[in-house]
Formats: structure tokens, sequence, C-alpha cells
């Protein structure tokens, strides 16, 4: 969700650590542990780095 619809995909967001900071508080009211920043950042980190696109055939399922 950070990478695919707040970044639209880019590697940053324009308003970056704000929006990790925002997204950590309300996160850990919903969820209680293992939300901070730190986490977000390392969860966002691995997901550019081990996401694996979509296979064509699936893109040509209607």
């Amino acid at each position: 969700m950070i990478i695919e619809e707040k970044q639209n995909g880019r590697e940053r967001a324009a308003y970056g650590k704000q929006f990790m900071a925002e997204l950590s508080k309300k996160l850990t009211v919903s969820f209680r542990k293992g939300f901070s920043q730190r986490n977000l950042e390392q969860m966002r980190q691995f997901y550019l780095a081990y996401s694996i696109p979509q296979t064509a055939s699936a893109e040509f399922i209607i």
C-alpha cells in the first residue's frame, strides 16, 4: 500500500518521513506492536527489493 497507493509507484513519496510517522501512529493504535516508523521503513525496503511483478499470463486473464 505504501509503495503502490501513497507513492504512486515512485521510490519515495513527496512528503516522505511525515507520512511514515503518521502511518506508524495510526497502525500502532490499531494493532499495537510492530509498526514503528523504522519497521515500516524496513517493510517498504523489503517490498522494493523482493516484490515480484505480476506474471504475463495473469495479465491476460479477463
